[in-house]
């Protein structure tokens, strides 16, 4: 079974928000007229577990699937009067929202637009800066500690904390081994699958096989209220 990991740089505890191991998948459906369509059904399917999923869309035309796992997922809308809509493969990564707008053209149901999902360069729904370690760079990099949080190096901003450079004169700390924007790399909070799993000195408490993480996100600031943990910088 492989996992979900979120890496957040504390600065001063709170009550967590939200699930943030998780995707989410949210948008509006429209006619050609720019019109809501409220009798639309928005099903989605984890292509990589079979696991399907259905909502229905509100006056506005609205719909939000929360607390998807992350992987490869087909898209379909459909609604009376339309053509059925279809995104072959959207990828949803972890902490990620993602959201998907259709605009359904007329035709009989039995009709099926299919649309080819390109990648998102922009995540209109976030505010905060992060980066994805995906399971391609977990399974392709080489890793020579065997310890997932290796692959935070490839990242800007991230160095060594325990350089002495980075330790006080006379002293040394225990942490998380690598430190964000500066900070002294004591204060992270490692979670997996939303549960935490670090000493208050930000190290890891159990050690994880990087054959069990599927991938993992990294916050660096101006993150989202549901991260919680943290007043100051998220990674």
């Amino acid at each position: 079974m492989r996992i979900g990991v979120l890496f957040v740089f504390l600065a001063a505890r709170a009550l967590p928000q939200a699930d943030v191991a998780a995707a989410h998948l949210k948008g509006t459906i429209t006619d050609p007229s720019a019109a809501f369509v409220a009798t639309a059904t928005v099903t989605v399917t984890d292509l990589d577990r079979g696991v399907t999923r259905a909502v229905s869309t509100n006056q506005e035309g609205e719909y939000q699937i929360l607390f998807l796992a992350p992987g490869a997922y087909e898209i379909r809308v459909a609604a009376p009067g339309f053509k059925t809509h279809v995104v072959s493969r959207a990828e949803l990564t972890v902490g990620r929202i993602q959201v998907e707008d259709v605009a359904l053209s007329l035709g009989r149901v039995e009709e099926t637009v299919v649309v080819n999902e390109a990648a998102t360069a922009v995540e209109p729904a976030r505010s905060q800066q992060a980066n994805t370690v995906s399971e391609r760079q977990i399974a392709s990099l080489p890793n020579l500690s065997r310890s997932m949080t290796t692959y935070v190096f490839m990242l800007p901003g991230v160095s060594d904390s325990t350089a002495p450079r980075a330790q006080q004169p006379g002293f040394t700390f225990e942490s998380s081994g690598f430190s964000i924007g500066g900070s002294n790399g004591r204060t992270n909070l490692i979670t997996v699958d939303g549960g935490e799993n670090e000493f208050g000195s930000g190290a890891t408490r159990f050690p994880i096989s990087i054959e069990a993480v599927q991938e993992y996100q990294v916050n660096r600031n101006a993150f989202a209220a549901e991260f919680g943990f943290t007043a100051g910088t998220a990674v």
